[in-house]
């Protein structure tokens, strides 16, 4: 099965999370979205708004705390407030789905 690894932080510091991560073996695909947000880990570029990098990725779950534990050490979020990571279990493949 596949799961689904969500992660919320600054631009800076996304860019560097998905460059250290792009060609990691245990993920299958990895993807960043740029977006807005007035949370407290962002600096505020747009008066209450800042840049943040929202990166998803997929992964098989036996993998997922293996990858999740690389995010936790690259975004520093033992140290500081750097960010948010979400993890969604049991993603439903192609070949799972019932036929109608």
């Amino acid at each position: 099965m596949l799961v689904e690894i969500g992660f919320i932080t600054s631009l800076a510091s996304g860019q560097r999370i998905y460059n250290a991560l792009a060609d990691d073996e245990e993920i299958q695909m990895i993807f960043m979205e740029k977006a807005r947000s007035d949370a407290p880990f962002v600096e505020r570029q747009f008066g209450e708004f800042g840049e943040t990098a929202v990166i998803t990725i997929i992964s098989e779950e036996e993998k997922y705390e293996g990858v999740s534990r690389k995010i936790f050490k690259l975004g520093d979020l033992g140290h500081s407030e750097n960010g948010i990571i979400l993890i969604n279990k049991r993603i439903a493949e192609k070949n799972d789905l019932p036929k109608h």
